[in-house]
């Protein structure tokens, strides 16, 4: 396990736990009556990547293989790290990203994004093949 990853670990598992936590205090029990629902106001969509990816989310990225969505998840990293636009027309809103990427290998993805030039210090964290899951424990 390199020290980068030791480094992050705890970080996701607090964030994972900040968001059970904001989930528990919404304290939605249910049944709710339809009334009460339609009573609630919802804030407008706040987003990383204008009207693609909204703030506090997960994004999967799935399709066949050689679809190029290592590429596409790349350059959407490299685009809301360094906060310029994506593919030249949808705003972003600059922030860290962690890439969970558990179907290509460390030597792949480190060719890959030496080929992307990127600065070495964007804000984005990998983790690969480590075995993550998201899931409720």
């Amino acid at each position: 396990m390199s020290n980068n990853y030791q480094k992050i670990e705890p970080l996701i598992e607090k964030r994972f736990q900040e968001i059970e936590q904001e989930i528990e205090k919404e304290g939605e029990k249910y049944p709710i009556h339809i009334a009460d629902f339609l009573k609630e106001v919802f804030k407008g969509t706040e987003w990383i990547v204008e009207h693609l990816i909204p703030k506090d989310s997960i994004v999967a990225i799935s399709g066949l293989p050689g679809s190029y969505k290592t590429w596409i998840a790349l350059i959407i990293a490299k685009c809301v790290a360094q906060g310029e636009l994506l593919f030249g027309h949808f705003k972003i809103t600059p922030t860290s990203v962690l890439i969970v990427d558990e179907e290509n290998s460390k030597r792949l993805l480190h060719k890959r994004l030496s080929k992307l030039e990127l600065n070495p210090y964007l804000p984005i964290y990998l983790l690969i093949q480590t075995g993550f899951k998201i899931d409720k424990r």
